[in-house]
């Protein structure tokens, strides 16, 4: 898998490397329904039944804005494929040495076939697709909750309704890192998910989501209010 990133991750020590792997891991493949996700200013500690990791919080962050992650996604599938052939694997998991008893993140062997189904489906799906892009987004409707409900933006001049994705900043939103006042925007990576209509031969948005927000823009820096 490194060999995707060559000259953008492997400078770095491995004990950046590996929390940003993790947390992709974990961002991607397990679902959010298993997780309970706690953020602090420094660090995300992340939990799964019994299992508890720490990691830093900016790797936690670039682990959700990796690039190519299609490709990446592509290996994962293989890796699984190739070790599920092998009745004698338990579990597949992400280690910081070969002597580490307990690994950052374990994936069990009941989980390959989810694993792979879920790679093949991210970047093979015929029929749907989703397209990401840097966008500023300004606020209409906030939503002060840790649910998955959906804020209301205006992108471009057209209204959208999006969940927000990142609980780095729907932390510090409970935190009152941020005050939302009116004119307010936010600078994200927005995942725009599409349907191809097979009548009029085009993709159609049909949803959005906010994978990641890259920068919180009060009103008086907005560009969609001031044009700069």
């Amino acid at each position: 898998l490194s060999r995707l990133y060559r000259g953008r991750l492997l400078h770095r020590p491995l004990h950046i490397l590996l929390p940003i792997l993790v947390a992709f891991l974990y961002d991607t493949y397990v679902a959010n329904d298993d997780l309970n996700v706690t953020v602090s200013e420094d660090h995300v500690i992340i939990e799964r039944g019994r299992d508890r990791i720490i990691v830093p919080r900016e790797a936690y962050e670039q682990g959700r804005k990796l690039p190519n992650p299609e490709k990446l996604r592509e290996k994962i599938g293989s890796t699984i494929e190739a070790v599920e052939r092998d009745e004698s694997v338990a579990s597949i998991g992400v280690a910081r040495t070969v002597l580490d008893e307990s690994p950052m993140i374990d994936i069990p062997r009941s989980d390959f076939p989810r694993v792979r189904e879920l790679s093949e489906a991210l970047i093979s799906e015929p029929n749907s697709r989703t397209k990401s892009e840097v966008a500023v987004l300004s606020i209409v409707k906030a939503v002060f909750s840790d649910q998955r409900r959906k804020w209301d933006f205006v992108w471009n001049g057209v209204k959208i309704s999006a969940t927000i994705e990142d609980p780095v900043f729907i932390a510090d939103l409970l935190r009152r890192v941020y005050t939302i006042g009116n004119g307010d925007a936010i600078e994200c990576i927005l995942d725009i998910h599409q349907n191809w209509d097979e009548a009029s031969k085009i993709w159609l948005n049909v949803a959005y989501s906010v994978k990641s927000v890259t920068r919180y823009i009060p009103a008086t820096q907005n560009p969609d209010l001031f044009g700069c």
